[in-house]
Parts: C-alpha cells; structure tokens; sequence
C-alpha cells in the first residue's frame, strides 16, 4: 500500500508542477482567471460552471 501512496505523491506532484499545461491540454477552450482555469464545462462550452484551482 505504501507504493502505491508514494506513486499517487509523485503524479500529484508532478501535475501541480505542469498544472496549467494540463489543463491548456484537456480543456483547451478555457482561459486562465487569477488562481483558476476558466471553462463551461468539458465540451468546451462557454462559461464559468467548470474550473479548476491552479
């Protein structure tokens, strides 16, 4: 269990190291607002509903 629990570490680190990159990668649409991505939701629509915390 403890391996497991170090990977998961890693690629939580590793994502908050490139955390913009990921989200310019999977929710392209969005734009960057202050400390959030900024996106309507996962198709790409629009809006405010789906952010994510940088």
């Amino acid at each position: 269990m403890a391996k497991l629990s170090t990977r998961a570490a890693e690629v939580s680190e590793r994502l908050a190291q490139n955390v913009q990159a990921v989200c310019r990668h999977y929710l392209p649409a969005g734009r960057r607002e202050g400390r959030y991505w900024m996106i309507g939701d996962v198709a790409g629509t629009p809006g405010r509903s789906l952010y994510v915390r940088l």
